[in-house]
């Protein structure tokens, strides 16, 4: 854990009825204390859903995608964890096009989920839920 700095950044969890979907809104520029918070959100939410089923992760930003390498770090780290302990089987980011910082971080997002299983960016949010939703459907169907 970094020394405690003040959390950049603000997130929460979107409620919907996206069945096996933890989805995840945050705000940016942000650093490894939002990463940190959005973990334990992510957590909290997953465990709700129903045990011993794939889950898949939505993640959409708005303002700013900046952020610090540290946070990548760990986020990488909590995906790692997910996918290993808690059948995480896709991670979807929503970068609008016009966000601050967008393509450098559509090339940290590739560096920083590689080999970490099925990951993809777009622009937006039906896009990522249809790949999602897919996604949630192919490991089910897996034996």
């Amino acid at each position: 854990m970094s020394p405690s700095f003040r959390r950049h950044g603000e997130a929460w969890i979107v409620a919907g009825d996206h069945h096996g979907i933890v989805h995840l809104h945050m705000q940016g520029p942000w650093n490894t204390e939002l990463i940190e918070h959005c973990d334990r959100l992510i957590d909290g939410q997953a465990a709700s859903l129903p045990p011993a089923r794939p889950w898949a992760l939505l993640v959409d930003i708005s303002h700013s995608g900046l952020c610090t390498p540290d946070a990548l770090q760990s986020m990488r780290q909590h995906a790692q964890r997910n996918i290993q302990t808690s059948g995480r089987v896709a991670t979807a980011w929503v970068l609008p096009a016009d966000l601050d910082g967008q393509l450098v971080l559509r090339l940290a997002f590739s560096e920083t989920y590689a080999g970490l299983g099925a990951m993809r960016i777009f622009t937006t949010e039906v896009e990522a839920l249809s790949w999602l939703q897919q996604c949630l459907r192919d490991a089910t169907d897996q034996p």
